[in-house]
């Protein structure tokens, strides 16, 4: 199907709606340029979820077009004037993410203290229900970041003192916001010092090297090993309990 689309928008000269990618290779040249940039026209977005979009109605309620993911794959957009803004790369998308949260996040404020962000699927932490229950016995607050508006999960991640985290896509909140010491559950297949380590999901976590602090773990399997930042881990609990 083809939609003609005949007002006048700012595009962006690439769109995802995979949620890794539209943080690490959209989200940071979104902000910058809905605030020093459209004015006269909206800027046509497409976000990862429903949260997303209500992220950019209530921060820019008048600077953005919103177009579900579905309807742009069925339908063939055919925009008869646009303006094509230049695509950011991902350190300048990190970069411009964290200077323009900033003004938005208050960084005194704390929720908790202490917090763990998981999906809480065993497909990710094996023994995800031990880890669980172990950090709730520490003080732990538990978060799904599924369960949070966007607004308060970076405030969260923002603010809270010791912060531990699951991989993947859990883990690419805290690049968009966070400038304190964190940890993160990662694979043993992760103690790699050649290029590998900047493929897949390394590219993202790279960004902040020298912030975060591994706690490596044990592979409960190994049918992903080429990709080592989807590994399913085995977490070592008494391990877990000596450091907290």
């Amino acid at each position: 199907n083809q939609k003609i689309i005949e007002d006048t928008y700012f595009v962006l000269p690439y769109y995802t709606s995979v949620f890794g990618h539209f943080t690490g290779d959209l989200f940071g040249s979104i902000l910058y340029y809905l605030e020093f940039v459209v004015k006269k026209y909206k800027l046509l977005l497409i976000t990862p979820s429903e949260k997303w979009n209500n992220f950019f109605l209530k921060m820019y309620p008048n600077k953005v077009h919103l177009v579900n993911p579905i309807d742009a794959l069925e339908n063939n957009l055919f925009f008869k004037n646009v303006m094509i803004l230049p695509r950011v790369n991902t350190i300048q998308n990190y970069i411009l993410s964290n200077n323009i949260l900033n003004k938005y996040l208050n960084n005194s404020i704390h929720n908790s203290d202490k917090v763990f962000l998981t999906s809480k699927r065993d497909e990710r932490i094996q023994n995800i229900i031990d880890v669980i229950d172990l950090l709730k016995k520490k003080g732990f607050q538990i978060i799904d970041p599924r369960d949070k508006e966007i607004l308060d999960l970076l405030q969260i991640i923002k603010s809270c003192e010791v912060l531990i985290t699951e991989k993947a896509s859990t883990l690419n909140n805290l690049h968009l916001c966070r400038n304190k010491p964190y940890y993160i559950f990662s694979s043993d297949n992760e103690k790699i010092d050649d290029l590998k380590k900047f493929t897949y999901a390394g590219i993202y976590k790279s960004y902040h090297k020298g912030l975060y602090v591994d706690i490596f773990c044990k592979n409960s399997k190994k049918d992903k090993i080429l990709k080592p930042f989807k590994n399913q881990i085995y977490v070592d609990l008494d391990y877990l309990n000596n450091i907290f």
